[in-house]
């Protein structure tokens, strides 16, 4: 599911799959104290990065007004051109 997604909230869910995964690994000695520690601290850095994931999605979402991976990929040539412009102006009003 999440390398066959052509979107990004299939990206994501998938992505959210593979995070249970690796808590479910991770502690799966849930009687050792120190696997149930990293169990917890594996669980709180994914949900850590998913609110970045699901913020980069957001700001996709709002710039492309797509989530799909095909229209994203045509509009990433003129995000990239916008991009360098703000930052040109940005750097020519600091100077």
């Amino acid at each position: 599911m999440l390398v066959t997604s052509d979107n990004l909230v299939q990206m994501f869910f998938g992505w959210e799959g593979v995070g249970v995964a690796s808590y479910l690994l991770i502690g799966f000695y849930y009687k050792k104290q120190s696997a149930n520690a990293a169990a917890i601290k594996a669980f709180v850095v994914n949900r850590v990065g998913d609110f970045g994931f699901a913020l980069g999605i957001f700001a996709l979402f709002m710039v492309t007004g797509s989530i799909n991976f095909d229209d994203i990929f045509v509009a990433a040539p003129k995000l990239a051109e916008t991009t360098l412009t703000f930052c040109g102006q940005i750097g020519m009003q600091l100077t």
